[in-house]
């Protein structure tokens, strides 16, 4: 209880502070180097607030440079003028690219693939409802650093087995920890992941596939896409841990569209059982 107070009250005094950010602040972030990109995504429920968590992604205290691409679909902001907060942003560096079709959560990271991971470029996810402490970009850096060639986040599961050697429920997976087998964690992207060139198999772009196979999973897709490639998963801090959430952001959120075990919805543990029948995974091979 005292962690979720702890949390709602840094959540209420990020939020007043980067309003006022983005209000005053003529601090830019523009940048040359493509070689750290921050990426991510959002919806028109969310277009109002998502400044909130690119302002704490501005704020951080790496002396590297760094640029932050924001991808909206073409199709859900047709005709829809951007908020004066994140016109601001983009006067102050913010890249803002509008794409074709709407692949939901996949566009923070497929399109930046395409245009960033192939050149060289380390690429870091960020949800749009988070508001990320001022080290957090730094802390993924340094461990890239010193762990070449593997995805690295903040907070992720572990796969485990019941008796008869099925993988969990996904609600059942534990949170991943440090001394987690690198090969069986799913990192998530809610508190950020750092993928380098390279790390990912090569359907990693079939849209065919993944809005097949996993059209509500986008950490599913790219856990699976890391593994077939051999990359290890490495966690930053010692266990998993959750930055402070915008408050009211997550009233409609995808993660729980993914957890819902209703019938009629595409849930995480058919989305993975799908993944894993479809590369035919053997984790005893891990």
């Amino acid at each position: 209880m005292s962690h979720k107070i702890k949390m709602l009250v840094e959540s209420v005094l990020y939020t007043f502070y980067y309003f006022l950010v983005n209000l005053f602040s003529c601090k830019s972030r523009k940048s040359k180097s493509t070689k750290v990109v921050v990426s991510l995504t959002t919806y028109p429920k969310r277009i109002s607030t998502v400044f909130l968590t690119i302002e704490s992604i501005f704020n951080q205290d790496v002396n590297e440079d760094y640029i932050v691409v924001l991808y909206l679909s073409k199709e859900e902001f047709k005709g829809t003028a951007l908020p004066s907060s994140l016109i601001r942003l983009q006067n102050r560096g913010l890249v803002i690219k509008f794409v074709d079709g709407n692949i939901k959560s996949y566009k923070k990271l497929h399109y930046a693939i395409i245009k960033y991971l192939y050149f060289g470029s380390k690429i870091i996810t960020a949800d749009d409802d988070i508001l990320y402490p001022n080290s957090w970009l730094r802390k993924l850096l340094e461990t890239s650093n010193e762990n070449p060639g593997c995805v690295c986040y903040y907070r992720g599961r572990e796969i485990k087995f019941n008796n008869e050697g099925k993988i969990l429920t996904y609600n059942s997976l534990p949170l991943a920890n440090s001394k987690s087998n690198r090969m069986m964690t799913i990192p998530t992207g809610v508190s950020g992941i750092l993928y380098p060139p390279y790390s990912l198999h090569e359907d990693v772009l079939k849209k065919d596939i993944f809005l097949d196979l996993a059209p509500n999973a986008d950490d599913l897709w790219y856990k699976t896409m890391s593994l077939m490639k051999g990359t290890e998963c490495v966690m930053v801090t010692d266990k998993s841990v959750h930055f402070p959430p915008i408050l009211g952001t997550q009233i409609t959120s995808l993660r729980s569209t993914n957890l819902c075990l209703s019938s009629d919805v595409i849930n995480n543990d058919t989305q993975l059982g799908k993944l894993v029948d479809f590369y035919k995974i053997n984790f005893t091979n891990k």
